[in-house]
């Protein structure tokens, strides 16, 4: 849930998956909210990509353009994310 001040109350560090038995990571970047989420996705220069809160089976696919995205939400557990 956002703070007043638009951020995150408590951003929980990602958990890194385990690795895919393709090592092929090019294509769309789809993340599913499997539970109501909210999530940011940036570019490390500092550009917002989105930023809000995603309903149980919505999706937001990163655009292709997107250059070194980044993803901060509260529950990581509540996203799958797929590429390609």
């Amino acid at each position: 849930m956002p703070s007043a001040a638009g951020e995150p109350s408590a951003a929980a560090p990602a958990q890194p998956a385990p690795p895919a038995a393709s090592t092929d990571a090019s294509g769309p970047v789809i993340l599913t909210a499997n539970e109501p989420v909210w999530i940011q996705v940036y570019e490390r220069s500092g550009s917002t990509l989105f930023q809000g809160e995603l309903t149980s089976g919505q999706t937001y696919q990163v655009p292709a353009t997107a250059s070194a995205p980044l993803l901060r939400t509260g529950k990581p557990e509540a996203l799958s994310v797929k590429v390609g």
